[in-house]
Order: structure tokens, then sequence, then C-alpha cells
């Protein structure tokens, strides 16, 4: 029996780390509770929230700025452009794998110095993005997608290319833009993204919130030069 049992954990384990759980991890950053203030900065505020079945912490930053939502989400949407944006990452390789009415799907393979590198394919959703255009509440979502489905060959082929990085097949994030009564727009960025492999979950929670950071700035910025 207890062999029996001790087989039962084993398959849930290898389910659990070998299925995307991306849609699990989006429902608990749409929901606006549990959410605390880390520190603020500015005109920043920076909150975390746990995630129910993983062990880091979901982030969240929020600035009020002038420029338009579609500049930003222009910004956003712009895969291929990423290596641009993203100027001071030169760690980070991005491709636009396929673009279609109601999504897009992309690729990034991250350089890591010291740890192993880490690679994963992302959908933007498009139809929930054009629907909330006309809400007061305009949002655009991505999930991290699981690699044994639709894109099993590219992802080989990419295991190939970049010698066989750890794959990421658990995260999500969620950009909202809401106009504000002074006329500004309320940014907010929510993110989880489980990097995989062993790694200190304080170095992990404290890499994520540097890198949010630098993102968000990033965007907000190029989105300022297109407006």
């Amino acid at each position: 029996m207890k062999k029996f049992v001790l087989i039962l954990i084993l398959i849930n384990i290898i389910y659990l780390n070998g299925v995307s759980r991306s849609e699990e991890i989006l429902r608990q950053l749409t929901d606006d509770n549990n959410w605390q203030v880390l520190k603020t900065k500015g005109d920043t505020v920076i909150r975390r929230k746990p995630v129910e079945g993983f062990d880091l912490f979901a982030l969240e930053i929020t600035r009020k700025i002038d420029v338009k939502p579609e500049a930003v989400f222009e910004i956003l949407l712009d895969v291929n452009s990423y290596p641009e944006i993203l100027s001071e990452n030169n760690y980070l390789e991005v491709e636009e794998v396929s673009r279609k009415s109601e999504n897009i799907i992309g690729y990034q393979f991250a350089r890591i110095p010291l740890i192993s590198n880490r690679h994963y394919l992302f959908d933007f959703d498009l139809k929930s993005y054009q629907a909330s255009l006309t809400r007061k509440k305009m949002n655009l979502h991505w999930t991290l997608i699981d690699p044994s489905g639709e894109y099993s060959a590219y992802i080989s082929k990419k295991n190939q290319e970049n010698k066989n990085p750890v794959y990421i097949a658990n995260g999500a994030g969620l950009w909202t833009i809401k106009k504000m009564a002074d006329g500004r727009y309320e940014n907010s960025y929510r993110l989880y993204l489980d990097p995989a492999g062993w790694m200190p979950g304080w170095l992990v929670n404290s890499f994520n919130v540097k890198n949010l950071e630098q993102l968000f700035d990033q965007v907000i910025s190029a989105a300022a030069k297109r407006r």
C-alpha cells in the first residue's frame, strides 16, 4: 500500500512539472484580493501576493502616466522589436513565432550568468484584448505555453540550437490601463514567472522585482517616444 501511495505521489509530481498551469496563474493574477504593498518609489507602487500552489510571489507594479494607452499596447504587441526595446538586456533573444487574429505566439531565450539558460513560448490573447478596449479597464494578458503541445517541434529545434536550456512552462502576465479623473492613465503590470529548476526563493523574488521595474520602465519609455 505504501509503495502504491508513493507511486501516485511521484506520478502527480511528474504531471505537475510537465503540464503548464499558466491559466490558473492568470486567474490568480486577475484577482484583486490579497495584494500587499512591498515598496513605493516616487509615484510607483510595487505590491505582491502569494500564488496558491506555487512557492514564489506574484508581483504588481503601478504608475500613473500621460502616455496614451494605444502607444503602450503598440509596444507590448510589437514582439519583434523587444530586443530593441529591452536594449539594456544583452542576454535576451526574442522571436515572433505566429501572428493570427486571435493571438500572437512569441519565443524568448535568456542567457543567465552562473545558472542554466531559460527559454519559453508565450501567448498574447488578442480576442480578450480587443474586447477590453471599450471598457474602463483595458488589458492585455499573456500565458506561457506547454512545450509538449502544438509547438513541440519548434521547441525541440530551439533545444538543439540553444543547447537544451531549461523550459519555463508556468507563468502569466497582465497589463491593465485605466483612465483617471485627472486625464492621466494608471498603468499596472502583474506578473508571475516560475523560473523552473532549482534556485533559492529569496534570490528569485529579488531578481523578479528588479526585472519587473526595469521592464516596466523600458516599455513606458519606448511608448512615450512613439506617441
